[in-house]
């Protein structure tokens, strides 16, 4: 073979080589993202999970029979007695 040849070849082998390590990179890459987005949606499932315990919480600390409740039993507090006018 001649001496232009055997450059060639090895010019091509080089190439190979190359794209061979670019394509294990963006393939490693690729799965690095997948794996993001799997942890993103895991991630989104907890608070939404947080969220509705909070809205939970807050509607039950929040509600009338809860207030009236402690105001009744705490502050000794009485209910009192509505009167509609009617003319």
């Amino acid at each position: 073979m001649s001496n232009t040849k055997v450059h060639l070849l090895y010019f091509i082998l080089f190439l190979i080589l190359v794209s061979n390590i670019w394509l294990i990179k963006i393939r490693w890459e690729n799965s690095i993202l997948a794996n993001d987005i799997e942890n993103t949606r895991y991630e989104i499932l907890k608070l939404k999970e947080i969220n509705l315990n909070l809205t939970t919480e807050k509607n039950f600390l929040t509600s009338l029979a809860k207030t009236e409740k402690f105001s009744i039993q705490d502050l000794n507090m009485q209910n009192a007695e509505t009167r509609l006018k009617i003319k």
